[in-house]
């Protein structure tokens, strides 16, 4: 990402952006997804970028649970890198 963000092509990044998927409440806590990175881009778009070398049942749900909380986000899975 570094590379990206110096050379120019990408306009910054953060890296483990946490979301919320589910409040918490006075007697649990919330449901969260952190994620590998988040990019913006240089025309002001951003997107959330994670790697998966296996894909589990946990991070099945996750991701549901993800598009359905935020269905405008751009979640983009890499499975090699």
């Amino acid at each position: 990402m570094e590379i990206l963000f110096y050379s120019g092509e990408i306009a910054g990044f953060i890296t483990q952006p946490r979301f919320v998927l589910q409040e918490g409440s006075s007697k649990e806590k919330a449901i969260t997804y952190s994620a590998d990175f988040l990019v913006l881009h240089n025309d002001g778009s951003y997107e959330i970028e994670d790697t998966k070398g296996y894909e589990s049942e946990q991070w099945k749900r996750t991701y549901k649970q993800f598009k359905l909380r935020y269905p405008s986000i751009d979640l983009k899975v890499l499975k090699y890198v």
